[in-house]
């Protein structure tokens, strides 16, 4: 399957399927390209549902992704990330994405072989029992496949509940 979802304005995700995300492809996905969009999730009373996001944008179970000069911000959810590269994802391309309050995670990388170059994270809004780090690399997906992972050009902070910064983690 070829998915391309370029230049919309994605809005308030809810749940609980899929859980909460502004856009997941979970399931034997194949070249899947996201970029130029505009991921909101707002708890504006403005908006007539409050955001449910857990994950922003999403990726499972897939075989080549390009996550390419998305604007993500917004999220609230103690295990959600802006970008996620989750379990039995591999050949994914996280680049250039600007990330702002995204919760407890900017860009979290569970399994698999990718490449994250050129990403903005800024959280200062911390969530009570999250991780709260800017960007990480832990092996919690059920792939046997983990790395080689490349972390480079990006630029990542994120504030921990007690004010201390996390701008990396690796497990």
């Amino acid at each position: 399957i070829n998915v391309s979802v370029t230049g919309n304005l994605l809005l308030n995700p809810q749940g609980p399927y899929p859980r909460g995300s502004n856009f997941q492809c979970w399931n034997n996905c194949i070249n899947i390209t996201v970029q130029n969009n505009y991921a909101l999730s707002s708890i504006d009373t403005k908006y007539l549902y409050s955001e449910a996001t857990t994950d922003s944008i999403s990726f499972g179970i897939t075989a080549g992704f390009v996550a390419q000069n998305n604007f993500i911000t917004g999220g609230h959810s103690v295990s959600g990330c802006g970008i996620m590269a989750d379990t039995f994802s591999n050949n994914g391309q996280i680049l250039s994405n600007s990330l702002l309050n995204t919760g407890p995670c900017g860009i979290g990388i569970t399994d698999g072989s990718h490449i994250a170059n050129g990403n903005k994270v800024y959280n200062t809004n911390p969530v009570t029992g999250g991780g709260n780090t800017a960007m990480y690399v832990a092996h919690y997906g059920k792939s046997a496949t983990c790395g080689p992972i490349t972390i480079i050009n990006n630029i990542a902070d994120g504030l921990k509940p007690d004010g201390t910064h996390s701008g990396w983690w690796d497990a």
